[in-house]
């Protein structure tokens, strides 16, 4: 069961906001915090799929609450999803944005758009806790124990083929020695064909050019990782020397695929790299999902300003009505006086 925290100082907004998740998501749990500090003890005990996270509290703000929340690794993969108040201007959501928040909704709320934008954010939780779990999995898998077994080429064939993730290992010549089934289904590249070659770049690239575990195999420094990864990478949390990247290519069929890759060392007893491997993972359907949150994301920008705009007019027209009706009464004020006066008179 999916878990959603609420973190509102508003305790009618909480019992409202609760009641529709409560219908619109009867198979999430839903708790509730009435301050920031109670949503990051709250999120590091039940370790919520999604936290909701209104921005003005007293004490510690949404923007603090979100900051601290996205620096702590335990909560730092949780998306969280901002109440902002209709007249929040666009460096607001900056601001919030540069503090780690994944998307935003603006009140008064609509059940409906509530319920789309937590089922996003649920699915990219979902997707993105798959692709850790798989990560942590294959290199648990390559432990000191495992390594000692790769020197029998016939443990390490066996470990390679049983990956449903696709993989392929390359030796300090940059040859192929193992290329998976679930690799040559994503490739359509046979491993009859690919092994004992040093053509894996065809896995990505029109032309000869070095992958992760090319660069891996030959340590690389930064400089020349980056040159040849000009998309995002990074060095793994979770293995020494390993790395990781996302990128995006045309498949065989010309169309964007974006794919997840790691790249892992081997080395023996006396630590000297002896080969690499690297996975690849399809995470299109991921990406795709962030991409319609962005344009859904700019979609309620563009209603806020509208709508911002529209009470501004209001505003202004009800100015400028008050300004004419209060001169109005001066006048019959003066009038009233002035008949008073020669009724005073008269007498």
């Amino acid at each position: 069961m999916s878990v959603i925290l609420v973190v509102d100082d508003k305790p009618d907004n909480l019992v409202t906001i609760k009641a529709l998740l409560n219908h619109l998501k009867p198979d999430c749990e839903v708790i509730t915090a009435l301050s920031g500090q109670e949503g990051i003890e709250l999120a590091h005990k039940y370790k919520p799929d999604t936290i909701i996270l209104d921005i003005f509290m007293p004490g510690m703000d949404g923007y603090e609450t979100c900051k601290s929340l996205k620096s702590d690794p335990v909560t730092a993969n949780i998306p969280i999803l901002m109440l902002t108040a209709i007249k929040t201007d666009t460096q607001s959501r900056i601001k919030g944005l540069e503090n780690g928040a994944d998307a935003f909704f603006t009140k008064p709320i609509d059940p409906y758009e509530l319920g789309a934008q937590v089922d996003v954010l649920l699915r990219i939780k979902q997707t993105e806790d798959r692709l850790r779990n798989d990560k942590l999995l294959l290199l648990e898998s390559v432990d000191e124990k495992t390594r000692a077994l790769l020197a029998n080429e016939i443990k390490l064939n066996q470990i390679i083929e049983g990956f449903s993730i696709p993989a392929f290992v390359i030796d300090k010549q940059h040859k192929i020695t193992h290329w998976n089934q679930a690799l040559e289904k994503l490739t359509a590249l046979p491993a009859a064909v690919m092994k004992g070659s040093s053509d894996h770049w065809k896995v990505m690239h029109k032309e000869a050019r070095p992958l992760l575990a090319d660069l891996v195999l030959d340590e690389a420094d930064e400089a020349t990782i980056t040159k040849y990864n000009i998309h995002n990478w990074q060095r793994s949390t979770l293995q020494k020397d390993a790395l990781e990247s996302e990128k995006v290519f045309l498949d065989r069929y010309f169309l964007e695929r974006w794919y997840y890759c790691t790249a892992v060392p081997f080395k023996d007893e006396n630590g000297n790299i002896t080969c690499a491997l690297q996975t690849i993972q399809d995470i299109t359907k991921r990406k795709e999902t962030e991409i319609e949150l962005n344009k859904h994301r700019q979609k309620l920008e563009e209603l806020v300003k509208e709508r911002t705009q529209q009470l501004l007019d209001k505003n202004e027209e009800l100015e400028r009505m008050n300004r004419l009706f209060s001169g109005r009464e001066f006048r019959i004020k003066e009038l009233r006086d002035r008949v008073k006066e020669l009724e005073n008179k008269i007498r």
